[in-house]
C-alpha cells in the first residue's frame, strides 16, 4: 500500500484525470493512466468520503467537458455542411418535427403515462394507430406475466393482440 504522501498524490492525479475529457469519465481509464488498480481506487472511495465526493464531482466535470468538446466539434461539422451532423442535431433537438413517427408516438406515451396514456396528444389517425400498437405490445407483455389466467386463455389473448397489431402495422405502411 502506498504511504500517505503517495496515496494523496495518486488521489489528486485521479481527480485531475477524471475532471479532464481525456479519460471520458472512465474510472478504469483514469486508473490505468495513473498506474493504479481500479480496486485500490474503489477501496479508497469506500474509506474516504471526501475522496469519494471529489471523484463523483470530477466525473461530472469531466463528462461535461467532454460533452462540450463534442458539441463544439458538432457545430464545426454543421457549419461545414456535414449532412449527417445536421440530421443528427435536428433529430436530437427537434424530435417532435424530425423524429420518426414511432419515436414521436412513444414519447407521447411516456410524456403523460398517468393522464390517459397520451390520448389527449393524438392529432392524426397515424398517431392513434401507433399509440394503439404500442399499447397492445405493453398489454401482451402484461398478460404473459399474470397468474390469474390459464395458459390457453393467455395464448388466445396474445394471438388476438398480435393479429390486431399486425393489422395496425399494415395500415401504417399504407
Amino acid at each position: 500500500m502506498a504511504d500517505q504522501a503517495t496515496q494523496q498524490e495518486v488521489k489528486t492525479k485521479i481527480i485531475e484525470l477524471l475532471a479532464s475529457p481525456d479519460v471520458g469519465g472512465s474510472i478504469s481509464h483514469a486508473c490505468k493512466t495513473a498506474g493504479w488498480s481500479r480496486q485500490t481506487i474503489l477501496d479508497w472511495r469506500k474509506s474516504d468520503p471526501v475522496f469519494d465526493r471529489d471523484v463523483r464531482e470530477a466525473l461530472v466535470d469531466g463528462k461535461q467537458e467532454l460533452a462540450g468538446m463534442a458539441e463544439r466539434a458538432l457545430v464545426k461539422r454543421i457549419e461545414a455542411g456535414d449532412t449527417v451532423s445536421i440530421i443528427f442535431t435536428l433529430k436530437s433537438l427537434r424530435r417532435d418535427v424530425y423524429g420518426s413517427q414511432e419515436e414521436i408516438a412513444k414519447e407521447k406515451i411516456e410524456e403523460d403515462k398517468t393522464d390517459g396514456m397520451g390520448i389527449d396528444k393524438i392529432k392524426t389517425l397515424r398517431d392513434a394507430q401507433l399509440l394503439l400498437s404500442l399499447l397492445m405490445g405493453h398489454f401482451k407483455h402484461q398478460i404473459s406475466k399474470t397468474t390469474e389466467l390459464s395458459e390457453a386463455d393467455k395464448g388466445k389473448i396474445t394471438e388476438t393482440v398480435s393479429r390486431t397489431q399486425k393489422m395496425l402495422q399494415n395500415e401504417l405502411v399504407v
